[in-house]
């Protein structure tokens, strides 16, 4: 997925420009100055051990930093300081190519000091994102820890050829930091994320596809993502396709995940009871895309909402075009889910069909105790979609509206654990 990177032979630590990380003081000028220099020159800049006060860093074309262990990048807790840059992430690059972020320091957004008691940002001067690319090629991002985000923690929009391997994400549960999104592919392609430690409130891992300027514009598709061999945990969904859907996405896969549920979080207040993610694996298209040739392998949630939802319809907020999108050609293989409070899922809005889904070798147990009336909802665009928006389902294992060519292996096995005496899969269509 990567091309090659620009050879780097030189190496500069960050106190030969004459700057320390002594937590005090906003090193912010000239912090940014070293690193403009040593992108221009071809070197690689060394964050030594410390706390670096910044307002805001760009990252140009070229720029190789790398932070050693015990560095810290901490956003300015002073809002004031935001003043001269009140929409800027904290990191980004724009209209950049080749740049390295890597080694064992942490960007740490400060969001305890941008946000309300109910976790949502603060209106007025901060950080926006926590590290963003715009429109930038070849980026590889490996090691470091990003911790205490406001929205999303690391963003790609429209970018191409990205290398994510080795990180580690931590926030806090969604109560306390809304949309705190871990990883977000927005409109990119040739995307590769490995080996990472993903803890956030908001999706985990997360792929989209919207003009964050013109929302009601197709631009090119999202295709040619590889996840895998990473751990999450979240208090909303663990992969998710959407919800922000206008251009096509193809092309993913996604294997050998671990799902588990927030470790800082309370047993109350959530939908979904004890702060568990909404759903292991989310694929969804609201705004009219064309999602399909998603494959999802070796998953295992040790708890989750809802194992397996999937719904297409047309929501109209975006765009004004009211035709529904397409889903096509799911495959699911290895799938267990240890513990969930609600059934599968699998909802088309009326006179659409979701096409081609296969599910193959999956553990899937149910421990829903809801006594009251099971009656589904079918997408129609009106309710935000979470699985709990939908009803309760009459079925235990697998509930559906409007699916062709829905092929289930006799080597998956759903489980009643809470014995509530609903047949195993209910399918309906038009």
């Amino acid at each position: 997925i990567i091309s090659v990177f620009i050879g780097v032979k030189i190496m500069k630590k960050i106190t030969d420009f004459g700057v320390f990380g002594d937590g005090i003081t906003d090193v912010t000028t000239a912090l940014q100055k070293a690193i403009d220099e040593c992108a221009e020159k071809n070197t690689e800049l060394i964050i030594e051990e410390g706390t670096y006060i910044v307002t805001g860093l760009r990252l140009p074309s070229g720029s190789v930093l790398n932070l050693n262990k015990g560095s810290k990048i901490l956003a300015n807790p002073d809002y004031k300081a935001w003043e001269v840059c009140p929409d800027t992430p904290f990191v980004f690059s724009e209209n950049a190519e080749n740049v390295v972020v890597k080694g064992e320091g942490e960007f740490c957004c400060n969001g305890v000091m941008f946000r309300d008691e109910v976790g949502k940002r603060l209106w007025g001067p901060g950080p926006t994102r926590t590290i963003a690319f715009y429109n930038s090629k070849r980026i590889q991002i490996s090691g470091i820890r990003i911790s205490d985000s406001i929205t999303w923690t690391l963003h790609f929009n429209n970018c191409e050829n990205v290398l994510v391997d080795g990180i580690t994400i931590r926030n806090l549960e969604y109560r306390r930091s809304n949309c705190s999104d871990g990883i977000d592919i927005n409109g990119s392609r040739h995307v590769e994320i490995k080996n990472c430690d993903v803890e956030t409130g908001d999706d985990a891992i997360c792929i989209k596809n919207v003009d964050p300027t013109k929302k009601g514009i197709k631009r090119a598709p999202v295709c040619d993502i590889y996840v895998h061999d990473c751990v999450l945990a979240t208090t909303c969904n663990g992969f998710k396709i959407g919800t922000e859907t206008v251009g096509d996405v193809y092309d993913v896969r996604v294997e050998n995940i671990k799902l588990k549920r927030h470790s800082d979080c309370a047993d109350s207040g959530y939908p979904e009871g004890m702060g568990m993610p909404l759903s292991a694996i989310n694929i969804e298209s609201n705004d009219g895309a064309f999602v399909h040739d998603i494959s999802v392998k070796n998953y295992h949630a040790e708890i989750a909402g809802t194992p397996l939802f999937m719904v297409l319809q047309k929501r109209c907020t975006i765009t004004e075009d009211k035709t529904p999108g397409k889903i096509y050609n799911v495959y699911v293989e290895n799938f267990k889910v240890d513990r969930s409070i609600r059934p599968s899922l699998i909802n088309c809005t009326q006179g659409a069909y979701i096409d081609n889904v296969e599910i193959k070798n999956a553990e899937l147990h149910n421990f829903e105790t809801y006594k009251g009336e099971f009656k589904a909802i079918q997408a129609c665009g009106r309710c935000y979609p979470d699985p709990y928006n939908y009803g309760h389902f009459p079925a235990y294992g697998l509930f559906g509206y409007n699916v062709k060519n829905l092929n289930i292996h006799d080597d998956v096995k759903f489980f009643d654990e809470a014995n509530s005496g609903r047949e195993c899969i209910i399918i309906k269509n038009d």
